[in-house]
């Protein structure tokens, strides 16, 4: 049966971390199986991205897919990664070697200049140095090339002029000494810079109009409309002169948006003290108050990952949530973005991940024992691992995101394989090592001056498959043993562990931890349950079991709520109804009448009780239960207790 087979996962995933040598050939660990998919031919290679590569053949750059084959010739001086259906790329001029003509392209080939007005007319995008580039990628529709903003046709997307004109007015009547806007050479009433100052992020880009001494913020959209200006939040102290603007705004998303406060003598543009906050920008209202004097964020824009904000507070890195709380405290030398739940941490020159509660995590070795001198630790990638380089061992290793007895589980690759495979470019120093590496299924690695792409096969055991159900949460264990166990559905990256579970999921959930056994009944009696429902089965099979019976002769009310009593009902008639040792607590909420009295005093009684009262002598029978706790109950009754939850349906 599975349910008795998770025992075998989690020992299986225990060993990866502790050595059992008596069981080291019988379990089954966790393992990354590297192969090499395209041979070392290539003279610089980057990764893939969207199922295509940028490569460089006789000193030009062109795209292969993941069989190797090229698909867009080699004719480029720079070529970037794809995103969202284009890569950027670059010609040099023949007389110019660093002067390079920008274009996008598509997984076609098909070239589209990127063009900007300049003094009214259309130029091509020419950048000087490939560092110019910066680290281009399309989101939402918009590209963010060093400073400026275009669209996927190319055209940069400008500030529409009276817009503009408007927010200039605003500038010019706030009557702050020495901040003006640059006036024109008589062409135009107005001669302005603007600036794109972050990534697309809800239709909204972050832009800044510089002026002689300072700058002002704004949100655009991808028409150019000016849809929020922070024209008001420029003041100056008159006692010091000191001008407070606002600044680095980043990532408006979900209604926040990252910026600062920026203090500064008039005349000294360059020379000012800047602290970091977090802005409601619908209201221009403070969330989080501008104190820290970092961050970090990810390339995508978003800083709020798994809740927490990752800030810096003189040399020192903690995380806060959205209300402004310091959930890990401003003292570790370093603080990596959170993803699955984890962020690799560093504290007194020692590396560890802590998750979203602030529990720190060591990293298991392969065969037993943790690492004590880990160098570095990188962050968790879309495929729930990460690399580390222990000192110690001299080794590079996969990690795991979920967590088993206190530590994450390390992965050793394939005999032979380079650390270059987790850590590309590692040159033998610790100073190599990127902090920021997430590894992915295919690989970059160089050979005799050559490179190639590795491919990453993943056997994870006992991996948790939901992007929201986080280590360190109270029921982090029993769903992950759900999801290895196949009772809950893993075909989602989400599994909603706070919100109500309804009749037919509950069903649902006896139901395949039961196996999944197949109905005698051929026809629903219910007029709301059909063959089309993916409960269908398990509605029909707890029916004819008298395991739940229908709201009425006709309905079973599938989406109907389940509250505590009734969720133990259900399990209770699962495990066939058996007698309590004792009759419970006497909970002064539940009547000695009660229908569901046997199955709560049952819950209550066990050697590791299955369900417990609330306190105050309650027990909250009409409370209704969440994904999350019908998966706990289910969970202690068959893990921690023994029971066997269909013997009320033999």
């Amino acid at each position: 049966m599975k349910k008795r087979a998770i025992s075998f996962v989690l020992a299986a995933l225990m060993l990866v971390a502790f050595a059992v040598p008596a069981l080291a050939a019988e379990e089954k660990t966790s393992t990354v199986t590297v192969t090499t998919l395209v041979a070392p031919t290539y003279e610089d290679a980057k990764g893939f991205s969207e199922g295509l590569a940028a490569v460089k053949k006789n000193g030009k750059w062109g795209f292969i897919d993941e069989t190797g084959k090229v698909v867009i010739d080699f004719k480029y001086d720079y070529a970037g990664s794809f995103d969202e259906g284009y890569a950027v790329v670059g010609k040099s001029e023949e007389d110019w070697e660093e002067y390079y003509t920008c274009y996008i392209v598509d997984k076609t080939g098909k070239e589209t200049a990127l063009r900007w007005e300049i003094y009214g007319e259309t130029e091509i995008v020419e950048l000087w140095g490939s560092e110019n580039f910066g680290t281009p990628f399309f989101q939402n529709g918009v590209l963010v090339l060093n400073g400026f903003a275009f669209g996927t046709d190319g055209m940069e997307i400008v500030p529409v002029e009276a817009d503009i004109h408007t927010l200039i007015d605003k500038i010019d009547n706030l009557g702050i000494d020495g901040f003006s806007v640059m006036y024109g050479d008589g062409e135009k009433e107005y001669y302005y810079n603007y600036t794109c100052a972050g990534v697309c992020v809800d239709g909204l880009i972050p832009m800044y109009l510089q002026g002689e001494e300072c700058w002002v913020c704004f949100l655009m959209d991808k028409t150019g409309h000016v849809v929020k200006d922070f024209a008001d939040k420029i003041t100056q102290d008159w006692d010091t002169e000191n001008v407070v603007y606002l600044n680095a705004l980043r990532a408006p998303v979900d209604g926040y948006m990252l910026a600062a406060n920026s203090t500064m003598e008039p005349g000294t543009l360059g020379e000012f003290d800047t602290r970091y906050g977090v802005m409601d920008y619908a209201t221009g209202n403070w969330v989080i108050a501008p104190k820290y004097t970092g961050y970090r964020y990810n390339l995508g824009g978003n800083f709020f990952l798994n809740g927490l904000w990752i800030v810096k507070s003189g040399d020192k890195f903690g995380a806060v949530n959205k209300s402004g709380t310091e959930v890990i405290p401003v003292e570790y030398d370093y603080i990596d973005v959170y993803n699955h739940g984890l962020a690799a941490a560093c504290k007194d020159g020692k590396w560890f991940y802590l998750d979203t509660y602030g529990n720190r995590y060591d990293v298991g070795l392969p065969g037993g024992g943790t690492a004590k001198n880990l160098a570095v630790a990188g962050s968790f990638g879309s495929n729930g691992t990460a690399a580390v380089y222990d000192e110690d061992t001299g080794k590079g290793y996969l990690v795991m995101d979920t967590p088993v007895n206190g530590v994450l589980p390390a992965i050793e690759g394939s005999d032979g394989v380079a650390l270059s495979t987790y850590f590309p470019g590692f040159d033998g120093t610790v100073e190599s090592l990127s902090t920021t590496l997430t590894p992915s299924e295919i690989v970059a690695f160089e050979q005799n001056g050559k490179y190639g792409f590795y491919k990453l096969n993943f056997d994870l055991v006992g991996q948790n498959p939901f992007t929201d159900v986080l280590p360190g949460a109270y029921y982090f264990d029993q769903v992950v043993w759900a999801a290895n166990e196949e009772i809950v559905d893993t075909s989602v990256k989400e599994f909603e562990p706070e919100t109500g579970c309804p009749r037919w999921q509950v069903v649902d959930f006896l139901w395949r931890a039961a196996d999944c056994p197949e109905p005698t009944l051929t026809e629903s009696p219910f007029e709301d349950v059909t063959p089309a429902d993916s409960f269908y089965e398990a509605v029909l099979w707890a029916n004819e079991n008298k395991i739940a019976l229908g709201r009425t002769a006709t309905t079973f009310d599938p989406y109907g709520t389940v509250n505590r009593s009734e969720a133990l009902t259900f399990l209770y008639r699962a495990a066939g109804e058996p007698e309590a040792e004792e009759k419970g607590e006497g909970f002064a909420d539940v009547a000695d009448n009660a229908y569901y009295i046997d199955a709560v005093s049952w819950a209550v009684s066990q050697s590791e009780p299955i369900a417990k009262g609330i306190g105050g002598n309650k027990f909250a029978p009409n409370s209704r239960v969440i994904k999350c706790d019908m998966i706990l109950f289910l969970y202690r009754a068959v893990e921690e207790n023994g029971i066997d939850t269909t013997v009320g349906a033999k």
